[in-house]
């Protein structure tokens, strides 16, 4: 995982658990074809985002019918919630924005990905992305 080798979580057994056990509490679609899930705790050392997307879609959650297109995993330190709040609360603006939507699916690179001022998700990064994600196309982290 892109975190840990970038220095982002500690651990990434521990992380995957976090965000697993989460999204077996309640998947985390906010629109179909997209999930955010997330991890929060001692292990992640910076907030940081990734995003990755898969046109044929990653089975999610417990419901086989569901498939997720477009992924985007947050790593959230205890101490940075209020952030993290602030980034989620902006997704779903950029996510329903069909046109912000058509340009996220279509992006093969973060270069390729600037949203329209309803999103706050800036500034965007190298490139992430592993598994059955086709590409990934960036991450955001703070300082």
């Amino acid at each position: 995982m892109r975190f840990a080798a970038a220095g982002r979580i500690q651990d990434v057994a521990a992380f995957s658990k976090v965000v697993g056990a989460r999204e077996m509490n309640c998947a985390t679609f906010i629109r179909a074809g997209v999930v955010v899930p997330h991890g929060r705790g001692g292990v992640v050392r910076r907030l940081s985002l990734a995003v990755g997307l898969s046109s044929a879609g990653i089975r999610w959650g417990g419901d086989s019918r569901r498939a997720a297109n477009a992924v985007s995993l947050f790593a959230i330190p205890l101490s940075q919630a209020a952030v993290y709040l602030a980034l989620l609360s902006a997704l779903p603006g950029l996510i329903h924005d069909e046109g912000n939507f058509a340009m996220l699916k279509a992006a093969r690179q973060a270069k390729h990905f600037r949203p329209r001022p309803c999103a706050s998700i800036a500034p965007w990064g190298a490139t992430a992305g592993t598994g059955q994600i086709e590409r990934g196309i960036g991450h955001v982290t703070s300082a």
